[in-house]
Formats: structure tokens, sequence, C-alpha cells
């Protein structure tokens, strides 16, 4: 990807006996040198000694510890057992801004990506797609995810996530068979970090490499109620319609999931090259709590 480097423009020297005094002493104001900051039209993609490195994102919604083909995730209720699946028809994120920073603390925007962006979870694309982030060599540990809402202007006045930045829509079958419907649509101001209290992993940014990093929603972990004052229980074939607005009961659920959405999302180098962010490539390797699926429970 070329690199864009934008110098403002300097006096050059009139004469070449100018030029050559310039250049040997490296000292003369007529060279175009500066103290201090850039001029304010500068525009530079690579660090000061031209160490940079490049990286190519990818998101994906997971299911088990493979990519989410089968269009299911399991809801565990309050107790911590098995209460059913969810068939889902829609897992949708809509994101204001994707950023790389060294640490939480990194309030730098020179890994940015503006969106909006719009993540289909089950087919793990984002529209549009994400362009290749240039930055300087060094250790970065965190990826932070900003919820947008979309306006009419960026998506399709029909499309259920106008207005939106969270969709999810399904069949919820419980443990006796029976469905209900699921409509949820939440308006999100929130940053997802995807930085870990456990984590063993960063991204190492080295100078003329490239590296696919993978950002992974562990999906089956969105519908784990386990301890929590909320379950589907109470909603067993009946529609379940959650929105901003409602209160109680629904928002409860919609706590718990937005925080589930934040402890299931990892982030890690596709090491193998095969498409999918494993259990040992994330960055948390060590703690395989979310890395697994709950279909043992």
């Amino acid at each position: 990807m070329p690199r864009l480097i934008l110098k403002s423009r300097w006096d050059m020297p009139q004469t070449l006996g100018s030029l050559l005094g310039c250049l040997l002493l490296l000292i003369s104001p007529s060279c175009g040198s500066w103290s201090g900051n850039p001029p304010s039209n500068q525009v530079i993609t690579e660090s000061a000694d031209g160490s940079q490195g490049t990286i190519d994102l990818t998101i994906q919604g997971l299911g088990t510890s493979t990519q989410l083909a089968d269009g299911f995730v399991t809801v565990i209720d309050k107790q911590g057992d098995v209460a059913g699946r969810l068939i889902l028809s829609a897992a949708r994120l809509a994101l204001g801004s994707i950023r790389i920073r060294n640490d939480q603390r990194d309030e730098s925007n020179r890994a940015l990506l503006q969106g909006p962006f719009i993540v289909d979870l089950l087919t793990s694309s984002v529209t549009p797609s994400l362009s290749r982030l240039a930055l300087p060599e060094g250790q970065y540990k965190d990826i932070s995810l900003r919820y947008r809402q979309l306006e009419k202007a960026s998506i399709n006045a029909n499309d259920p996530l106008k207005g939106n930045s969270l969709l999810i829509t399904g069949t919820y079958i419980d443990k006796n068979s029976n469905a209900s419907s699921v409509s949820i649509a939440l308006n999100v101001d929130d940053e997802i970090s995807l930085m870990k209290e456990a984590q063993t992993k960063s991204i190492d940014v080295q100078s003329g490499i490239n590296q696919q990093i993978i950002i992974a929603f562990r999906m089956d972990q969105w519908f784990d109620f386990s301890g929590l004052e909320a379950d589907f229980s109470s909603f067993s074939g009946k529609d379940i319609n959650i929105s901003s607005e409602f209160k109680g009961q629904y928002q409860k659920i919609q706590e718990a999931l937005l925080s589930n959405i934040k402890g299931g999302a990892d982030f890690g180098q596709d090491e193998d090259r095969d498409g999918k962010l494993g259990r040992h490539e994330d960055n948390d390797e060590g703690n395989d709590d979310d890395d697994e699926s709950h279909a043992d429970h």
C-alpha cells in the first residue's frame, strides 16, 4: 500500500553555491529545516525513522471454536443450565470507529479506522471493507471498537438496524421445544476495549511486515445468563422483543447481553493463516474460559 507523505514546499536555494553550502553544513535555515513540530499542512503516515508495519483486520462471529456456520448459539439460564438454543437470522453491529492502541490509556488517533462500519457476524463481513492500517513499530495491546447509531443517510430506510447500533433476530427454541420469535434492537453508546486482565499476547508491529489480525466475537457467551437476575425462561413460547426503551426485566437482559458481548470479544494474530481465531491464538490464551462453548453445561 503506498504511503502518503505530503510535505510543505521549501524555498529552494537560488544558486549552486548556496545549495552546496546547505548540503555540507546541514545547518542553514534555507534547507527548510524546523524546530519543534512539523508545519500544520504536513501529513506523515510513518514514524520519524521510517520504521513502520501494516495490519489487515478481519472481524468474525464464532459459535464454538470455529466460525459461526450453523447459525445458532446456546442459551444458558440463571442456574447455569442449558435452556435452549437461539437460531439466528441476523447478528449485526454498527461501529463508528476502530482503533489500535498501545494500551487502554493511549488516546492517539494514529491507527484509526473511521466508520460507520456495518459488521455482519453471521457472514463475518464488514461494509465498507476495512482498509489496511499502517503504524509505527511497537507493541500494541488493545483494540477499541466504538458503537455508532446508524442514521438514515448511512443505511436503507427500511433496514431494522437504522436508528440502532446492535441488531439480533432469530428464533429461540427452549429445551421443551417451545418456539419464540426474537428481535433485539439496541442503540448502544459505548466502547469495547479488547485488552484483557489476563492478556498474554500483543500485536508486535515490525517494519516492513504485514500481519493478519482477527477480531472475534464469541457469540455462545452472549446468551449465558449464569448467576444473573434475568434470562429467557419467562418468555417460553412468547415473542421476545427488546429495545433500548424497555425497562425492568427487559433492561436486565439487555445489560447482561451487552456485558457478555464485551467479555466474549477477543483479538489475535492468525498464526496458522486459516482465517479463524483459534483458541490458542487470542490475546488471553491462558484463559480458556472465554474460548470454550457452553455445550457441556
